[in-house]
């Protein structure tokens, strides 16, 4: 790969900035002046000031916004921050947690009849675009004739039906830029809040939930403040999103991070070696992404899964399309990091290399939370970059913040106006599964550990108040409802062990046994024989996980050739992309399960992934994807070891994936919980490829 200079491409970037005045943001230590006219903005755009929005600037401007037109924004404070120690007073300062609501007040609809979107906005008090360009959106939409509103006046219309709400959960991380908290040698801003916490460790989300500090649920004044706010007031949320920032394009490996400040003299310095975090093995001339979509984990349907990656992909061709981004994707200095999407989207393991307990949008999506679907952001170049160095490099990085912030905004109420429905076409196959008799419930569950145990009372969600029955069975029973032949329902049957024979068999085209239901059958002669009369004869069979046991049982592989490995999570690399069983994937399309909301660690290898040897699966059929040895950050594929594919059998087939339905875990930890199942897009590209319906992405 050649090398490009950091240097030179914040140089080019710049030149966007270059006929811009620097003024100072409206307001001298947070008074609204006569500087406003003078930009014409309560909150000038990026390239027509020479600083990020503080804190106290933000809150006058919120406030006169709120005066000035109060049928369109409401400044609503719903707690505190733990506050900064003021090294004038020596006393802590505590700050407003605050909610921005936006909508036409004047409209007949009521508001909590709305439809409502949630947008969090730098929730890590560094990762600055995210508050940078929602700061700029309320202002938009009050006035309803500058930025989004004015390019896209239909969006102001839609303010009757709808109800925006910006949240802005971390005051502390924003105001340790002021005088008073700053201390020498240090970032302006920060992470977390005053006590050191990541409070994007604080949701309380189904599955592990490691006991340090991060990740005791709820334990900060502002996530108990943002989560009982938006739980009591908030009924009808169609999507919501946590915008973040990252420090540069986390998958490509050559993509540097453009300054970093702090040099000697005060001059920037030159970072080229961050480290890969993940692989796009789709296409590897596109990577580099300037911001990378992010689905939730959790047990979503697969209408759910289908409305979010079809979000994904509005944003990606808004965003990649729109005017703003040509400077960043024709930039002949950026080499390899432009081209031709700005945005690209993937389950959080495939695009930023890893993956948390006790994050917010996984929160918003899941039953305990606000039960809305979630799609998140990181942005490039948002995070220590340009920390106090606004004129050129943190101006043209703003203004790619602000102006995505603006898109996604308005692609997500794009979206939100269409009664998406989803449907998967049998094509007159008709499909069985066995059924899975390993069920886990909270009756079944250890004793509260850790921060539940210390204080029982932490929060609203607490565990021994959320009882759950989780069975891979669901992923079944909720597939079903969407199976279709025409305009009537298809056949997705569930089958017990004593169905297991010939004669039902008979009346089915594909046959599912997905993890632990091999138990059902595992070793018994009279179902192996039924199933393998029935492939030779043309059927269609369909094993996941621990079930590919079943390969060595219908003699297809040697019995020492099926086995497992502990994967970070569940996945599979493509290597036969043109093969039926890989076409039309988009996105990243690597992950096919999120290990912690089923109750597996994400601090290590802990996930399962079953494969087969590949020199036995290509002695039998084909190979399509692999799995190696993935840690948190690692890509590693190793070509010996196939966990999707397929094995011939007479006249029929035997189509593999490793990693699909593991059973849940009450292994470790989990105040909140287990879900049924974790699968992810690609997942359900695999399965509708195997079961021969229509799938996923056609859907798209």
């Amino acid at each position: 790969m050649r090398a490009y200079s950091a240097v030179a491409t914040i140089v080019a970037l710049s030149m966007l900035a270059s006929t811009a005045v620097a003024l100072p943001l409206p307001g001298l230590n947070g008074e609204t002046t006569n500087m406003i006219p003078v930009v014409g903005r309560v909150f000038p755009e990026p390239l027509a000031t020479n600083d990020y929005i503080g804190y106290k600037e933000a809150i006058a401007g919120l406030n006169f916004l709120n005066r000035t037109y109060p049928d369109r924004v409401e400044f609503i404070k719903i707690g505190k921050s733990v506050g900064w120690m003021n090294r004038l007073t020596n006393q802590r300062d505590p700050s407003d947690v605050f909610i921005v609501e936006v909508t036409n007040e004047k409209s007949a609809i009521p508001k909590e009849d709305k439809i409502q979107l949630l947008f969090m906005l730098s929730i890590h008090g560094n990762e600055k675009g995210g508050r940078e360009g929602g700061l700029r959106v309320v202002e938009d939409f009050a006035k309803g004739n500058v930025g989004v509103a004015q390019e896209k006046p239909d969006l102001v219309k839609l303010l009757d039906y709808f109800l925006l709400v910006f949240l802005f959960s971390n005051a502390d991380g924003w105001t340790h830029d002021e005088p008073e908290y700053y201390g020498p040698g240090g970032t302006m801003y920060t992470r977390g809040n005053a006590n050191g916490v990541d409070m994007n460790r604080q949701w309380p989300t189904s599955g592990f939930m490691a006991n340090d500090r991060s990740h005791r649920t709820v334990s900060e004044p502002e996530i108990k403040a943002a989560t009982e706010y938006l739980k009591d007031h908030y009924k009808n949320i169609k999507y919501a999103s946590d915008i973040h920032g990252m420090l540069n394009p986390a998958d490509d490996k050559g993509a540097p991070t453009p300054v970093s400040p702090g040099g000697a003299g005060g001059q920037p310095r030159v970072n080229q070696n961050f480290p890969t975090q993940a692989q796009n093995w789709a296409n590897n001339k596109d990577k580099g992404h300037f911001i990378l979509g992010m689905l939730p984990a959790g047990q979503l349907s697969q209408v759910e899964t289908a409305r979010v990656t079809r979000l994904g992909e509005l944003v990606r061709e808004r965003l990649s399309a729109h005017e703003f981004t040509r400077a960043w994707t024709t930039s002949p200095s950026l080499g390899p990091w432009g081209g031709p999407n700005f945005v690209r989207w993937g389950a959080v393991w495939e695009t930023i290399g890893y993956q948390v307990s006790g994050g917010s949008h996984d929160w918003f999506v899941s039953d305990r939370g606000l039960n809305a679907p979630s799609f998140s952001f990181e942005m490039s170049y948002n995070h220590i970059v340009c920390d106090a160095m606004y004129p050129g490099c943190g101006a043209a990085m703003n203004y790619f913040h602000v102006n995505a912030v603006r898109q996604i905004v308005a692609t997500f109420m794009e979206a939100a106006t269409k009664d998406f429905q989803v449907s998967f076409e049998a094509n007159g196959h008709r499909t069985a599964y066995v059924v899975n008799p390993k069920v886990l419930t909270s009756e079944q569950d250890r004793a509260p550990e850790g921060w539940s145990a210390e204080y029982p009372g932490d929060d609203r969600w607490q565990y021994n108040q959320t009882p759950y029955r989780a069975t891979t069975n669901d992923f079944f029973t909720d597939f079903a409802q969407f199976v279709r032949e025409g305009d009537k329902p298809g056949v997705f049957d569930a089958l017990n062990q004593a169905d297991v024979k010939a004669e039902v068999l008979a009346k089915y085209d594909n046959l599912v046994i997905a993890g632990s239901a091999y138990e059902q059958i595992r070793g018994s002669g009279v179902h192996i024989n039924a199933i393998d009369a029935w492939v030779k004869a043309g059927g269609n069979l369909v094993v996941t996980d621990t079930a590919l046991g079943l390969a060595a049982e219908l003699g297809l592989v040697p019995g020492d050739s099926v086995t497992s490995t502990q994967t970070y999570m569940g996945y599979t690399d493509v290597i036969e992309l043109k093969h039926q069983l890989a076409t039309d994937m988009i996105g990243f399309s690597r992950q096919t399960f999120e290990g912690v909301p089923l109750g597996y660690q994400h601090t290590q290898r802990g996930s399962p992934n079953w494969y087969i040897r590949a020199d036995a699966v290509k002695a039998k059929g084909t190979v399509v994807g692999v799995v190696g040895d993935a840690a948190e950050g690692v890509a590693q594929s190793n070509p010996s070891q196939a966990n999707y594919g397929v094995l011939n059998l007479g006249e029929g087939k035997v189509t593999f994936l490793g990693a699909l339905l593991p059973d849940p875990t009450t292994e470790h930890y989990h105040p909140y919980g287990l879900v049924s199942y974790a699968t992810t897009y690609a997942a359900l590209v695999a399965v509708g490829h195997g079961v021969r319906t229509l799938c996923m992405s056609d859907l798209l």
